[in-house]
């Protein structure tokens, strides 16, 4: 065990100097003037009555009885005077008075007492800071669980929804296979249908219906009847009614100023070549699905075209 006191006061010239236990800090740092020597681990005061009636009145107990006998405490009237410099242990170890050192030595074992009692009272600070401690660290921990619990929860219902969601795309997937067998074979008799049309409509006024209908053969689909039937158109103005190849719009209105056309029907030419333009160039799937209804606008309109062209 170290030699040195716990609680020790000593003086030089100009200063006192306090060594107390590290957890008495606050105290030693309630007093006036005080500075600490890091190297030495002690306070430092001034060699003053006042600092030494803080010192006293602060630590007074701990120091123990020789050292207010040594700075003159009067009953009743407190620091009477200042102390003599040899009344105190010196800073640099020179010997204390016959008196002090009579009392220092018949409190060794008082002293040893104090010492053990604050390094118990020191132990048992570190042991109730390790139990606080420990307790944050059994918290932290039992959060921790907790949170793992909700994660692993969490996990267990995102794998559920995922195998529903598996389940549910399986079953879109069978009705959009369904539905795609059912638009084939309803497209299948749209295009018989819409070729049984243009037999009867263009068979009369067309010497190339059949390469037409090779070709609706080959495509199949309404938007591709709409381009064809404006092909057809452009071939019939300029082939059997000597309109100048031109751009469509203008070949429709010199058939219309060549008394070829009606108003009427230069509109319903205007018309075929919009279905036209719209099959030849738009590639929005959107509109794909409204060629059918436009395949039998295409009809209707080439029909009235037709038939004024031809009579």
């Amino acid at each position: 065990m170290n030699s040195r006191p716990r609680y020790l006061l000593e003086q030089d010239n100009e200063n006192l100097y306090l060594t107390v236990p590290y957890v008495e800090r606050e105290r030693a740092k309630k007093i006036d003037g005080r500075t600490y020597d890091q190297e030495q681990r002690r306070w430092r005061y001034p060699n003053t009555p006042a600092a030494l009636r803080a010192i006293m009145s602060e630590f007074g107990a701990e120091l123990g009885v020789s050292v207010p006998q040594a700075i003159g405490v009067v009953e009743g009237a407190g620091i009477a005077e200042r102390p003599s410099r040899e009344s105190l242990p010196r800073a640099d170890g020179g010997a204390a008075d016959d008196a002090d050192a009579q009392a220092n030595g018949d409190g060794v074992d008082a002293e040893a007492a104090l010492r053990l009692s604050q390094e118990l009272v020191d132990v048992r600070q570190r042991l109730a800071e390790t139990e606080q401690e420990a307790a944050a660290l059994r918290a932290a921990r039992d959060m921790a669980e907790e949170a793992l619990a909700r994660m692993v929860a969490e996990a267990a219902e995102q794998k559920d929804l995922i195998a529903s969601q598996k389940e549910s795309i399986a079953r879109l997937e069978k009705v959009a296979a369904a539905s795609a067998s059912q638009t084939a074979v309803a497209t299948s008799r749209q295009n018989g249908v819409v070729r049984e049309s243009l037999v009867s409509l263009l068979s009369p006024v067309s010497p190339s219906v059949s390469d037409l209908l090779a070709e609706f053969d080959m495509l199949g689909p309404s938007r591709h009847l709409c381009a064809a039937m404006g092909r057809q158109l452009e071939w019939t103005l300029q082939n059997r009614h000597g309109i100048k190849q031109d751009k469509f719009e203008r070949m429709i209105n010199q058939a219309h100023s060549l008394r070829k056309l009606t108003r009427d029907g230069k509109g319903f030419a205007h018309e075929v070549r919009t279905q036209r333009n719209l099959a030849t160039h738009t590639q929005d799937d959107e509109l794909e699905i409204t060629f059918p209804a436009r395949a039998l606008i295409m009809l209707a309109a080439s029909t009235l075209v037709f038939r004024e062209l031809e009579a």
